[in-house]
């Protein structure tokens, strides 16, 4: 039985038996998304989903739990649901919110803090734990153009397919296409590192790169790590609001060929537009480079940073029970506020039949 490092929780609320309304959280050490919000048609503008949603968020409290994210329609009914209830915008006319159970400040302090990192091919436990740094206010458009990421956008959908698609290619014995950087004491990410096929121009790689900023120290660690198939060329982008991945990139021997003028914004309302940058190259990157960019002004020593061949990771994983789930099989489907992607509704039922593999049995706690 396989412990997929994720804290699924499924709430009810339910009228003499008959579920009317859900809510999910899937967490990592109390950090991750929030969603699969449904109610039935009858039920809807009658307060049910905000009484769900009291219950849980109490819940969410008591167990320890650090931050939320989720997306929904800007100043939709749901958005201000969810406002009442703690959460907030992540930004002018954006429907990506986030809910803190101290200050963002704190959190972001304390989650992201300086320290021991390991690199580590992804796993389930990085499809939560990866919402705080691509919706965090950190520099950096485009933050992984392999999965699409530009500006604040949540990993709820893109990292579904990432990591699906991830275990087929292992069980295949095939290339590895990311690689993530985890802070070894938070469990948070703080950097990726892929590759994908360009769709337009044959035998061209893209690579991507993207660190919190605290942490670009390591990323040439963590691109080195990250292993590159046989390509013609090798193709990164960075924006001007990051100069710290160019000079990541240029370290791996990447040039900059091209600039797409204003090409990008930095937030929803497009007010703020950026640069992007076009880099090359015409050889892999070698895999477990142990140079350091000659711009940052500490360099880590290559034991600072575990790689999963080598051994020498800094600690061991913690692992965390799959949470107890009660299942309704007539509301296991997309609601109107779930976000909305091919792979997001197959991981619920996934996981819930882990669950069951595990156990042999689902323990029902409706609400």
């Amino acid at each position: 039985c396989r412990d997929l490092g994720i804290e699924a929780n499924f709430y009810l609320l339910h009228r003499d038996g008959k579920p009317l309304a859900n809510i999910a959280t899937f967490t990592h050490r109390g950090v991750g998304h929030f969603g699969h919000v449904w109610t039935v048609p009858e039920d809807r503008r009658q307060g049910a989903a905000s009484q769900l949603m009291g219950v849980q968020m109490a819940h969410f409290r008591q167990e320890g739990g650090w931050a939320l994210f989720l997306g929904t329609g800007y100043d939709s009914p749901p958005y201000h649901i969810y406002a009442s209830h703690g959460f907030a915008g992540l930004e002018p006319k954006s429907g990506y919110m986030e809910y803190y159970v101290q200050s963002k400040a704190q959190f972001e302090a304390e989650y992201f803090a300086r320290g021991a990192v390991q690199v580590e091919e992804v796993q389930w436990r990085h499809w939560p734990a990866s919402a705080a740094l691509f919706l965090g206010d950190f520099p950096g458009a485009v933050r992984c153009a392999p999965l699409k990421l530009l500006g604040r956008s949540s990993t709820e959908g893109p990292f579904l397919d990432l990591i699906q698609g991830e275990e087929q290619r292992r069980e295949k014995g095939e290339l590895s296409r990311a690689q993530v950087l985890c802070q070894t004491a938070s469990q948070a990410v703080v950097g990726l590192a892929a590759w994908d096929w360009d769709p337009l121009w044959p035998s061209t790689c893209v690579v991507e790169v993207y660190c919190h900023p605290s942490f670009w120290e390591e990323g040439w660690g963590l691109l080195g790590a990250l292993p590159l198939p046989e390509a013609e060329r090798y193709m990164a982008y960075s924006d001007t609001d990051c100069l710290e991945k160019g000079e990541v990139l240029r370290a791996a021997g990447f040039r900059p060929v091209g600039r797409h003028a204003r090409r990008v914004a930095l937030d929803r309302v497009r007010t703020r537009l950026v640069d992007v940058n076009v880099w090359e190259r015409f050889r892999p990157v070698p895999q477990g480079f142990q140079q350091s960019p000659d711009f940052f002004p500490g360099k880590p020593k290559s034991s600072d940073i575990a790689h999963p061949q080598s051994g020498n990771r800094v600690a061991h994983q913690r692992k965390i029970p799959l949470g107890d789930f009660s299942l309704f099989h007539d509301l296991l489907c997309p609601g109107d506020d779930f976000v909305k992607s091919a792979g997001a509704p197959q991981v619920l039922f996934q996981v819930i039949s882990h669950h069951l593999a595990c156990h042999g049995h689902g323990s029902c706690s409706v609400l």
